[in-house]
């Protein structure tokens, strides 16, 4: 059997969807709702800004501390502004906090938030993380977005 490559191209696909129970994070979340933050798998071009976030963290922190032992930390601290790495973070969480910030849906989430939730909750910062890394891995769905089968949407009429 050959690949229909007719099909393939004309077929629309919808990035991969599931919710992630948060129960840490219920106080951020209206009274009486279920904690779900809710992440979509991501793009190659996605991917590859993850990957870049990860190696511009590298290469400034090899900046930072050549600058650092000349006794200059105000030009550290500006380049590292400039360059929008406010502190020093092992460069696998400065790809995982882009892959947050760029695979989370509800909440939409900003590089500040993904540093403190990556700060204050370590272990939820690293379940969202790896469950967008899991839904990235299983492609787009060929067709509509099939349910999470984690959260209703509504209630049984």
């Amino acid at each position: 059997m050959s690949f229909d490559m007719d099909k393939f191209k004309n077929t629309a696909f919808t990035p991969r969807e599931a919710g992630i129970e948060v129960p840490a994070l219920s106080a951020f979340f209206p009274e009486g709702e279920k904690p779900v933050w809710k992440v979509r798998g991501l793009t190659a071009d996605e991917v590859a800004r993850c990957n870049e976030a990860a190696s511009k963290n590298k290469t400034v922190e090899a900046i930072a501390e050549a600058l650092a032992t000349g006794g200059k930390s105000e030009q550290v601290e500006a380049i590292r502004k400039v360059l929008g790495v406010s502190t020093s973070v092992h460069s696998e969480i400065a790809k995982r906090m882009e892959q947050l910030v760029l695979g989370s849906v509800d909440p939409v989430v900003s590089l500040d938030t993904a540093v403190k939730l990556a700060t204050i909750l370590p272990v939820e910062f690293y379940q969202i993380t790896n469950e967008i890394l899991k839904l990235t891995g299983l492609g787009h769905v060929p067709g509509f977005q099939q349910g999470s089968g984690d959260v209703k949407t509504s209630e049984s009429v």
